[in-house]
């Protein structure tokens, strides 16, 4: 499904449309939430048949998308950003003992 967002600029209370973005153009280079789970899971070191708890979300910040990649395993959680065009790991964070 195409989702269709547009861009404008306004000026003196009129908008006009810069371009009508499909969101398949806009995620069409994207890893994916799959790819990006797997980049995290790898550098942590573990399986993805020892994680507890996912979540995996987009965001945009600093001009640029990236996955926001969560889990936790054995008590540790983890927290990932991987860009979402590129698959670096941007930042990564652990915490042990987590309770839920």
């Amino acid at each position: 499904m195409d989702k269709k967002v547009k861009v404008g600029l306004t000026v003196g209370g009129v908008t006009t449309i810069g371009a009508i973005l499909v969101g398949t153009m806009i995620f069409s280079n994207h890893i994916g939430k799959e790819q990006a789970r797997q980049i995290a899971f790898n550098h942590a070191g573990i399986n993805d048949t020892e994680v507890v708890f996912a979540n995996t979300g987009i965001d945009f910040d600093d001009m640029r998308f990236h996955y926001d990649v969560e889990f936790i395993v054995e008590g540790t959680e983890y927290d990932y950003e991987i860009d979402a065009t590129t698959g670096i790991i941007l930042d990564a964070d652990s915490e042990g003992n987590y309770r839920r």
